[in-house]
């Protein structure tokens, strides 16, 4: 059985997620604007920029992508976790926790352009 040194990095995780859940709100959507940023290159191919978007529910789509991003981080802990159970050393498990992050802002912010876009981009 493995003790409470085991899960570190997945309490560590934890509190990134969890302040990664808040920021979106107390930032009011501009630090999920900087992950759109990350993202922007594939998601520019299925939706107008966001920098050109206008109107009443454009907020709430960083709001909810920038808390939905956030659970990346508990993901990434996992894979983490695991990678560290199989014995891989630092280097690919540092290589594969940004690009579970990037896959993650990806993910969110598709699924809520998807849900909330309406058809003409934000415009007003």
């Amino acid at each position: 059985m493995r003790g409470p040194r085991h899960l570190s990095s997945l309490l560590w995780s934890l509190i990134a997620m969890v302040g990664a859940a808040v920021l979106p709100v107390v930032t009011l959507g501009l630090s999920s604007y900087l992950v759109y940023l990350a993202a922007s290159p594939v998601l520019r191919l299925f939706y107008p920029p966001i920098w050109a978007a206008k109107g009443p529910l454009l907020w709430p789509v960083l709001i909810g992508a920038g808390i939905l991003w956030s659970a990346s981080f508990l993901v990434a802990g996992i894979l983490d976790t695991v990678l560290k159970a199989r014995g891989h050393s630092a280097t690919p498990r540092r290589i594969a926790c940004p690009g579970v992050l990037w896959i993650g802002s990806v993910a969110a912010l598709g699924l809520m352009l998807h849900l909330s876009a309406p058809p003409d981009g934000f415009r007003a």
